[in-house]
């Protein structure tokens, strides 16, 4: 049998075999010799994962600098001050192969010029994935804004994944635009469970109505829906009546308003997951349980059929429908028949109205999952 050093086999099949091994084994195999070390240190480099803290921020910079032109994919995870601080170095430079970041963890402020430049680090090719989970204090704040956006705009050709969770300042305008411009989005997830509403980003039910979305292949949409006038809604809110809280208007315009946004969302035939509404989160600020209902979604979907729910009937490959915190009425008996028939993968979130016990305190009814 004839046998051939590895170094002298076709590329792809060297790129097929070092695909196949993890940090760990690229690390050993660079080791062996020359010849290793030429086929597989690009391979160790394509997805970086970095743990960037308030210390090593500038060896970072300066690593990437180095190897930075063999990276694709980037994954931060990020502790106190260091992302602040590495958006702020002037020496930080685009990876020219980089189309995937992911920032997970937590951050100080991150103001938009500052994420401007994190948008920018992308290679000519375009983002294809770009990702902030963010798990912060209330005073910490991802401000996504005018600079951030526009260079973020010039990435709408290639954009698959797009995702902004927790605390966050985004324009629905933004958000409305992204859906309007960015044609291979197939995961759009842009959401905080906090209290706050200005930190909570969300789409404007009329900018929905009046836009043309393009990205048609979308699979997960995450994100809620305000403004929709509810005057249905009647009972009392925190003591007071509803009409203190909730954007009203006619039933008519209402339900005109909520067709044209049920028929936008019903062209999104390959969704797997719409959520619209998850848990609040009251440990994100200052308020309590007994708070919970003041937040709560009201100018939202009502999710029934007689506001428009059969316009969904096409997005049969739902399996997860988030709705939890929102005023609406898919616990109807003619609704829940409905989802068995058109919706049978799927799995709903929603939680009960809270109830006003008329002491001072709130029960919070539990999440149904049928």
């Amino acid at each position: 049998m004839i046998t051939r050093p590895f170094s002298t086999l076709p590329q792809e099949i060297q790129d097929t075999v070092a695909s196949y091994l993890n940090q760990q084994d690229l690390t050993v195999c660079i080791r062996i010799c020359r010849a290793w070390n030429a086929v597989f240190f690009p391979a160790l480099w394509r997805h970086v994962e970095i743990l960037l803290d308030n210390d090593n921020t500038k060896q970072i910079a300066d690593t990437l600098k180095v190897n930075g032109e063999l990276v694709h994919s980037l994954r931060l995870t990020t502790e106190g001050k260091g992302l602040c601080k590495l958006a702020h170095l002037r020496d930080l430079v685009a990876l020219p192969k980089l189309t995937s970041m992911e920032i997970t963890g937590s951050f100080d402020m991150i103001w938009d010029e500052q994420l401007a430049r994190l948008v920018g680090l992308c290679s000519p090719a375009g983002w294809k994935r770009l990702s902030f989970c963010f798990a912060g204090e209330y005073f910490s704040c991802l401000y996504f804004r005018n600079q951030s956006f526009a260079a973020l705009l010039n990435h709408v050709n290639t954009l698959v994944v797009v995702r902004f969770e927790g605390l966050s300042k985004m324009n629905s305008e933004h958000i409305d635009t992204l859906l309007c411009s960015a044609p291979l989005l197939k995961d759009v997830y842009i959401y905080s469970n906090c209290c706050n509403r200005d930190f909570v980003p969300c789409m404007d039910a009329m900018a929905i109505a009046q836009s043309e979305w393009v990205c048609s292949n979308l699979e997960v949409l995450v994100c809620q829906i305000r403004g929709v006038p509810r005057s249905d809604i009647t009972r009392d809110i925190c003591g007071q009546p509803a009409h203190k809280r909730i954007q009203y208007g006619t039933l008519q315009e209402s339900l005109a308003l909520q067709h044209q946004i049920y028929t936008k969302l019903g062209r999104l035939v390959k969704l797997r997951e719409l959520t619209l509404g998850l848990p609040l989160d009251i440990s994100t600020s200052d308020c309590g349980p007994r708070d919970q209902a003041y937040y709560r979604q009201f100018d939202c979907l009502a999710m029934s059929l007689d506001s428009g729910l059969d316009l969904l009937r096409d997005l049969g490959r739902l399996q997860v429908v988030g709705l939890q915190d929102m005023e609406v009425y898919v616990d109807g008996d003619r609704e829940q028949e409905w989802v068995r028939e058109y919706w049978p993968h799927a799995r709903i979130q929603w939680t009960d109205k809270s109830v006003d016990l008329g002491i001072g305190e709130l029960w919070e009814g539990e999440l149904d999952d049928w």
